[in-house]
């Protein structure tokens, strides 16, 4: 089984940023992409933690109830041009 947690660590913004995480399988025959787990906005600095797991309880926008693929992709998709300065890490298990 595998499992992961993405922690996402803010550090500073500007005005109002919007961040969406999101946290993707990648089919390895055809190239297709789809979501395991998208995070709600990230707005402010501070700590979010993704994760996936299906030992944990499904909870939106936090855990997805499920294993990981063997390619994993994440993206970050900016809902705005305001300044916002983050790292994401991964640990898969």
């Amino acid at each position: 089984m595998r499992v992961g947690h993405f922690v996402i660590d803010v550090t500073a913004v500007t005005s109002s940023p919007s961040v969406v995480f999101t946290v993707s399988g990648v089919d390895r025959a055809s190239g297709q992409i789809y979501t395991l787990l998208a995070s709600a906005a990230v707005t402010g600095t501070g700590t979010t933690v993704l994760r996936i797991d299906s030992a944990l309880t499904g909870s939106a926008n936090l855990i997805a109830k499920d294993t990981l693929p063997p390619v994993i992709r994440v993206t970050a998709t900016h809902g705005n041009s305001n300044s916002i300065t983050y790292s994401v890490g991964a640990a898969v298990m």
